[in-house]
Formats: structure tokens, sequence, C-alpha cells
């Protein structure tokens, strides 16, 4: 009788130990989902982005700090066929307000020959993006090159072009350098974060 007995006790043993792991597996989980936030879309509040937003600004402490991949997607939304999110770097912060900020990031581009360039994207003190604006670049290929530089003072963007292009002469020698210089003025509302021309 005993020995019949014994193949209930030991299947009610493994049950009750499974029963016991699923119960603690399932606080487990209850717990974690609790203590973690929710990022998903729309479920991310205010004060979690604006924590995420002053993480991302803060990178840009240090000029050519390789940005991670998530943040160039979240915040500066980067054209990934015409530059290589791999290669995406800091490079300033311009505080125009307390409700706008300014951030000079610099990208490879995938072309041939040397191509770099330095965008300006503003965002609100929440971190929300207002706009971008090509305010650098350095393009150089045989014969040719591109270089764009700028400076702010305040809410004033000064943009200063810088074009040489070599020519030739008919029999394939180099002839003479054309260069061109060109100085544009913009403006940065402290208020909406556009960028207009002067």
């Amino acid at each position: 009788m005993r020995f019949q007995n014994q193949p209930n006790a030991i299947c009610t043993n493994v049950v009750r130990n499974i029963f016991m792991r699923q119960i603690r597996l399932l606080i487990i989980v209850t717990l974690v989902s609790c203590t973690t936030s929710v990022r998903h879309g729309d479920n991310v509040t205010a004060d979690e982005q604006k924590n995420d937003f002053e993480t991302f600004v803060n990178l840009f402490n240090t000029r050519l700090t390789k940005i991670p991949d998530n943040y160039v997607k979240e915040f500066l939304q980067v054209d990934t066929i015409q530059f290589d999110t791999k290669n995406v770097w800091t490079y300033e912060v311009v505080k125009f307000s307390n409700e706008i900020t300014g951030l000079v990031y610099k990208a490879n581009c995938t072309a041939g020959g040397l191509c770099e360039k330095l965008t300006l994207v503003t965002f609100d003190k929440l971190g929300k993006r207002i706009t971008e604006f090509e305010v650098g670049h350095n393009y150089a290929d045989y014969g040719s090159s591109s270089e764009l530089t700028y400076s702010f003072n305040q809410d004033r963007l000064e943009l200063k072009l810088n074009e040489s292009e070599v020519l030739e002469a008919d029999d394939g020698t180099d002839k003479e350098q054309v260069t061109v210089d060109t100085t544009f003025v913009y403006r940065v509302n402290v208020t909406t974060g556009q960028i207009s021309k002067d």
C-alpha cells in the first residue's frame, strides 16, 4: 500500500514545485514591469523625454564624440541615404534662450572624395525637434572644393561660403584657379527656434 501512494506523492511534489516556480516567475516579471518605465511612442512621459534629451545634449559638451545610433534616429533624424549614421559626431551646443537649444553635429557623406557636413538642429526645452539647417560643409574632389563655415553672435548666424575650381587649359593642364567668396546672414528665432534669412 505504501508503494502505491508514493507515485502520487512524487507527482504531487513535482506539480507543486512547477507551480511554485511559475508563481515566482510571475512575481519577478510583475515587479520588473512595474519598476521599468514604458518607452513606446506616446507612452513616454514629458519628464522621461526631457531627461533623455538632457543626456543627449550633454554629449555635445565634448566636441567630436560619436553619437549613439538611438539618439541619431530619435533626435537628429539623419537622412541615412545621404549620411552614414555610424559617422555622426557632436560638434557644438548653442543655447539661444531658455526655450530653444541648438545642436550642431558633423556627419560624413556617403559620396566619394572629401565630403563632410555640419548641421544645426533646433529643439524646444522638452527636446522636440523644430528644424535643421546646414551651417557648414567641406566638399572636395579633383579640381574643385566648397567650404562653408559658420559663426554665431547670439541669435545671429553668419555663413561664409568659399568655392574654388581649377580650370583646365585646352591641353589638359591646369590653367587657373577661380575662387568665389559669399556671405549669408540668418536669424534664429529665440522663441520658436525657426531660422530665417536676415
